[in-house]
């Protein structure tokens, strides 16, 4: 009957750039009840992500610096 008085915040590092390992920690989920945390648990990747290749990489590299500015 508490649920309404609880929140969960993702935190993550931004932008999450590949490669990851499957494992890997990639943020933590926090958990509080009226404002006060309740726990913190790791965030893991699932699966491994490969880096892009060179014209992957240069597209994102774009898109980020599109997205800072």
């Amino acid at each position: 009957g508490q649920i309404e008085r609880v929140k969960a915040n993702l935190i993550t590092q931004k932008p999450l750039l590949a490669p990851l390992t499957e494992g890997q920690k990639i943020g933590e989920m926090q958990v509080l009840l009226d404002g006060k945390e309740i726990a913190k648990v790791p965030v893991l990747a699932l699966e491994k992500v490969e880096g892009a290749g060179l014209i992957g990489r240069a597209l994102d590299a774009m898109r980020l610096w599109f997205e800072k500015n």
